[in-house]
């Protein structure tokens, strides 16, 4: 049941030792019983055994191996797992559990995204692995592509990483990155941060803030929601306008280090992309619409910062003291997706923006995405800015 769609799209592999599927099959015996085709996985295990394709870019390990070191992630940590694939990048495929549904499983040891895949292991070798299109769509591949061509080929004992960590405050670039064993770096990110490692990331303002919903009103020089937008003063301001004429309405501004970023969504039956208006001077003044009733939202609120001593954005806002349904959003962490990683590219420079914000759906103060989240990106260098939403 070898399928031959996989060996022509990832080639032939460097076998380093068999695999013993008869343990496997024993051991995890609960976890390959919610599969219909287990004997899939256990067949590619026994055919190939721990084994490396396309110079690293996927590698068969042998699920005992990485059980416990992956256990230590907070995220894996309450639910059995099975990991039996990994990345250039250390990323695994496994057995795992997703909103109580066990499935095929990615998880993103450097950004701690965990991500459903697919339950069917016949689909998932004859179609997923090591796709292009599908890893650049759900599996860090616009990271893992470059970095492997660059760094590349990486041994089944190696994997690629970001040093300084992201969560420790390192840059996500390909000049951030270097050769590592991969249990030592599995070890290293599974730690949990130490306060240096939470003073460092606040320092280099890569620290995740949680926005919390605070009565205060008429925030001109911080982050807030309705209200007006702002211009520099005495600046020419055109407000965006839908192709009907109408004027977007002004949800609220996020203040960066390169400006005041406002969002405008469409509000009529010609719905559009949000549009994102970035002031960069602090002498500013509010700026009114010509139609109020149609250009501004009924509510208005400010904005509390609170650091977080984690870059895991559910985990923070579930862990707030306060009620946390007063939480609008993050700014600054990691974006946690709902429907896998759509980081856009910037118009101008086509490299993939940098995160902002993500803000939450059906709160008196926040704006609707349908049930789900909008998540803004910017470029430093274009000065541009994208809002994304999902649900």
């Amino acid at each position: 049941m070898i399928h031959e769609s996989f060996i022509q799209r990832l080639g032939s592999p460097e076998t380093v030792r068999k695999i013993d599927t008869a343990v496997l099959k024993e051991r995890y015996a609960a976890l390959l019983d919610y599969f219909e085709d287990s004997d899939v996985l256990l067949e590619y295990l026994d055919h190939y055994g721990e084994a490396v394709f396309k110079d690293g870019l996927l590698s068969l390990t042998n699920p005992e191996d990485y059980e416990a070191l992956l256990k230590n992630f907070p995220k894996l940590s309450s639910h059995p797992i099975l990991p039996f694939a990994r990345t250039a990048m250390g990323n695994f495929y496994l057995i795992g559990e997703i909103d109580d549904e066990t499935c095929i499983a990615f998880y993103n040891i450097h950004t701690e995204s965990y991500l459903y895949v697919n339950d069917d292991f016949s689909f998932f070798f004859k179609r997923l692995a090591g796709n292009k299109p599908n890893m650049e769509d759900e599996a860090y591949g616009l990271m893992e592509f470059p970095a492997l061509e660059k760094y590349g080929p990486i041994g089944i004992d190696e994997c690629l990483t970001f040093l300084p960590a992201l969560l420790h405050g390192g840059a996500e670039t390909l000049e951030n990155i270097q050769k590592v064993n991969l249990k030592e770096n599995l070890e290293i990110l599974a730690k949990p941060l130490t306060d240096a490692d939470v003073e460092t990331r606040r320092k280099n303002g890569h620290g995740m803030k949680l926005l919390i919903q605070d009565d205060a009103k008429h925030n001109l020089h911080q982050t807030s929601f309705g209200g007006y937008p702002v211009r520099e003063v005495g600046a020419p301001f055109e407000w965006p306008k839908c192709d009907c004429g109408a004027e977007l309405q002004y949800q609220g501004k996020i203040k960066t280090d390169i400006g005041y970023e406002q969002i405008f969504m469409y509000n009529c039956e010609d719905w559009g992309d949000p549009e994102i208006l970035i002031v960069g001077s602090e002498n500013i003044e509010f700026v009114t619409p010509e139609d109020p009733i149609v250009a501004l939202r009924q509510t208005e609120t400010g904005v509390q910062v609170n650091e977080a001593d984690t870059n895991d954005y559910e985990s923070a806002r579930l862990q707030q003291s306060a009620n946390h349904k007063s939480v609008l959003g993050q700014q600054n962490g990691r974006p946690h997706w709902i429907q896998g990683d759509d980081t856009p590219k910037c118009d101008c420079c086509n490299k993939k923006m940098r995160f902002v914000a993500q803000l939450e759906d059906d709160r008196d103060s926040a704006m609707n995405f349908g049930g789900g989240c909008g998540y803004l990106f910017d470029c430093k260098e274009g000065k541009t800015a994208k809002l994304i939403s999902q649900n």
